[in-house]
């Protein structure tokens, strides 16, 4: 895709927002949330057992994980496909439920969040994202790195990171493997949260 083409492409997709239908009520519900951090998402899971809470995210490898943000390493994330990265970082049980985390303090992060769209999930499709998500970390070890701009650690993702395979369409992703139904457009960060009918 051509410089121009790329930007026609955003300045379409511009005024979408993405809205993200929570998934029925689970009878044992963790908390989940999709971080809008301005121009890219992760996503934060409540852990069974009090075991915490986990983040993930996803990006270009140069750019998120090495934090080599110039004008070529942004031009080649956005134009061709790269070396994707899966961000991830566990932190302590909160001391406050999740759900009542302000959208732009949400405790222990140390990267600013723009808003935090909460819903609960069933503990077994949790389980089961964490583990696969996991289980990508654990065979790509040797490639980590941890970058303090996003305070997360890195490692390949075993996919290339494309215009259309970026952070907030993998997030969007991961939220559809939770249950939730994602409507609309998922390549920019903005997204509603809409309740189920």
């Amino acid at each position: 895709m051509r410089p121009g083409a790329a930007g026609l492409l955003l300045l379409a997709l511009g005024g979408c927002t993405a809205v993200i239908v929570p998934p029925p009520a689970p009878e044992r519900p963790l908390r989940a949330a999709i971080l809008d951090h301005g121009r890219h998402s992760s996503l934060m899971l409540e852990l069974p057992a009090g075991e915490g809470l986990v983040r993930y995210s996803y990006g270009d490898w140069d750019w998120y994980a090495l934090g080599r943000t110039g004008v070529g390493q942004g031009s080649a994330a956005l134009l061709w496909p790269t070396q994707a990265a899966l961000g991830r970082r566990r932190y302590a049980a909160p001391a406050v439920a999740p759900a009542e985390m302000p959208a732009a303090a949400v405790a222990p992060l140390r990267v600013p969040v723009e808003e935090a769209l909460w819903f609960a999930a069933d503990e077994d499709r949790v389980r089961a994202l964490v583990a696969q998500l996991d289980a990508v970390f654990a065979a790509n070890i040797g490639t980590r790195v941890y970058n303090p701009a996003f305070d997360l650690e890195f490692v390949h993702y075993p996919a290339s990171y494309t215009l259309t395979d970026n952070s907030n369409a993998k997030v969007a992703e991961w939220a559809t493997a939770l249950g939730a139904d994602v409507q609309g457009s998922v390549l920019l960060s903005a997204r509603a949260l809409r309740e189920r009918q």
